[in-house]
């Protein structure tokens, strides 16, 4: 049942961020986007919260170093996001949609590199080669 309510709250997530804040045509003000960085960071951390109450520190701490390796790439993200719309003259109007399409494009491969890691619960280490083929493209 924690793998059913986790997977829901994942994609109730998802669609809040992709189809109530992605539709939008304009500009992010700063202000909005710090708001909203905050709160999904924050959402992130409680559930390192979470994992730490329910499965111990071993666990919650392996997620914690995925969160920060994420929040690290992300970063780097945005800024080879700034250097391709700032070399192809994207107008700020359009930023908005391109980076909605760019994250609706990549879910699907994760999705796929979710389950090939994951697997069936504890048997992860069977999964590690299937994993490999999705590492290769993983910098996209």
């Amino acid at each position: 049942w924690a793998w059913v309510a986790f997977c829901a709250v994942v994609v109730a997530m998802l669609a809040v961020d992709l189809l109530l804040f992605g539709r939008g045509g304009g500009a992010i003000t700063f202000g909005a986007a710090a708001i909203w960085s905050v709160v999904w960071t924050a959402i992130g951390v409680a559930f390192y919260g979470v994992l730490l109450a329910w499965e111990g520190s071993g666990p919650a701490n392996e997620y914690l170093a995925g969160f920060l390796i994420e929040k690290s790439l992300s970063i780097d993200n945005l800024f080879v996001f700034a250097l391709l719309f700032s070399y192809f003259a994207i107008p700020i109007a359009l930023q908005r949609r391109v980076v909605a399409m760019r994250s609706r494009a990549g879910m699907p491969r994760r999705v796929l590199a979710s389950c090939a890691w994951y697997g069936t619960p504890g048997t992860r280490s069977r999964y590690r080669p299937r994993w490999l083929v999705f590492a290769k493209t993983r910098r996209s």
